[in-house]
C-alpha cells in the first residue's frame, strides 16, 4: 500500500512538472506569437488583432506604471537628500543667527557705554534702549548688592541659618539671571535698530564709531553675509522640493510618495497576470489549429502536407508543444 501510494505521489508530482514545463513554454511561444503579430510588416498575423490591441495596451501600461514607479523613488530619494541637506543648512543657519543675535548685545552694551560720546543722531534712535536698560540695570545692581549682603550673611549664620540664607539666594539666583537677560534683550534690540537703519554703517564710513563698536560692525557684516548664503541656498532647495513634489502630483504621490508606490505595484502585479494569461491563451489557441490534447496533429497522419514541417513559420514550436501533451 506504501509503494502504491508513493508511486502515486510520484506521478502526480511528475504530472505536475510537465504541466508547469508546458506553461513556461507556452509563455514563450505566446510571446513571440504576439510580438510577431504586432509588428506591422507582418502580413498573416498568427494572433487575431483584437488579442494583440489588448496585450498592446496592457503592455503599455505596464511600461507606464513600472516608469512611475522609478520616478516615485528616485523623487523620494532626492528629497531625503534634500531634506537632510535642510537639516545641515537650518542647523547652520541657526548658530549664525546665534552669533549674530550674541555681536548685536555686544554692540548694544558697547554703544550704551558711550552713549555720551555720540551725537544726537544716533541718540535719537537708541534713547529708548539706553533709558530702559538704566532702569533694568539699577534694578540688576540692588540686587545684586542684595546677593552680596546674603553671601556675608550666610558666612556668619549657623547651620539652621545658612540653611535658609541658601533658600533666600536660590532665589535671588534666578531673579538676577533674569534681570541680565532682560538687559542684554534691550541692548539687543537698540543694537538692532541702529543697523536696520543704517546709524551704525554710517558712522563706520565716517569713523566715528569706538573701536568695540567698530569690531562688533565688521562681525555683524560677515555674519549678514554669511547668513545671506544660507537664506539664498535654503530658498534655492526649497525651489527644488516644490519641482519635484510637482512630479509627485503627476502620479498622484505628493501626499504619500510610498504608498502610491505600492499602490503602482500591486496594478502592476495585476497587470502581468493579465498579460500571462493573454500570452499563454495566444499559444494555446494557435497550437490548437494544429495540434490536439494528445499531441496529435489535427491535420491528419504522416501523409505530405500533415507532417510538423509543413506547419509553417512555428513547426519547431508546435511540435515542442506536440512532445508536452502527449507526455500529460
Amino acid at each position: 500500500m506504501d509503494l502504491q501510494r508513493k508511486t502515486i505521489q510520484g506521478l502526480a508530482r511528475s504530472l505536475d512538472e510537465k504541466r508547469a514545463e508546458l506553461a513556461s513554454f507556452y509563455g514563450q511561444f505566446g510571446a513571440r506569437l504576439l510580438g510577431e503579430s504586432a509588428d506591422s510588416e507582418c502580413l498573416a498575423p498568427p494572433v487575431p488583432a483584437e488579442r494583440v490591441a489588448s496585450w498592446k495596451e496592457l503592455m503599455a501600461t505596464r511600461e507606464h506604471d513600472k516608469k512611475a514607479v522609478l520616478d516615485i523613488k528616485a523623487c523620494m530619494t532626492r528629497i531625503q537628500e534634500m531634506q537632510q541637506f535642510r537639516k545641515e543648512l537650518d542647523r547652520n543657519l541657526g548658530a549664525e543667527t546665534a552669533r549674530y543675535r550674541e555681536e548685536l548685545c555686544r554692540l548694544g552694551r558697547a554703544v550704551f557705554e558711550h552713549y555720551g560720546d555720540y551725537d544726537d543722531s544716533l541718540k535719537a534712535d537708541f534713547a529708548d534702549a539706553y533709558e530702559r536698560a538704566t532702569s533694568a540695570g539699577d534694578s540688576l545692581s540692588r540686587l545684586e548688592e542684595k546677593r552680596e549682603r546674603l553671601q556675608r550673611e550666610l558666612e556668619e549664620s549657623g547651620f539652621f541659618g545658612q540653611m535658609l540664607v541658601q533658600f533666600r539666594m536660590a532665589g535671588l539666583a534666578s531673579n538676577v539671571r533674569q534681570h541680565k537677560a532682560r538687559v542684554a534683550s534691550i541692548l539687543r534690540e537698540g543694537a538692532e535698530r541702529l543697523v536696520a537703519k543704517g546709524v551704525i554703517a554710517r558712522k563706520a564710513d565716517s569713523g566715528e564709531l569706538d573701536p568695540e563698536s567698530a569690531g562688533c560692525h565688521r562681525a555683524i557684516q560677515e555674519i549678514e553675509s554669511r547668513r545671506d548664503e544660507l537664506k539664498k541656498r535654503a530658498a534655492s532647495l526649497d525651489a527644488d522640493q516644490a519641482t519635484i513634489r510637482s512630479e509627485l502630483e503627476l502620479y498622484a504621490a505628493a501626499d504619500n510618495p510610498a504608498r502610491r508606490a505600492e499602490e503602482l505595484r500591486s496594478k502592476i502585479r495585476e497587470t502581468d497576470k493579465r498579460i500571462d494569461a493573454i500570452v499563454l491563451l495566444a499559444a494555446r489557441e494557435y497550437s490548437d489549429k494544429f495540434i490536439d490534447e494528445e499531441g496529435s496533429s489535427v491535420l491528419g497522419g504522416g501523409a505530405d502536407g500533415c507532417s510538423f514541417g509543413d506547419m509553417g513559420a512555428y513547426s519547431w514550436q508546435l511540435e515542442e508543444v506536440s512532445r508536452l501533451r502527449s507526455e500529460i
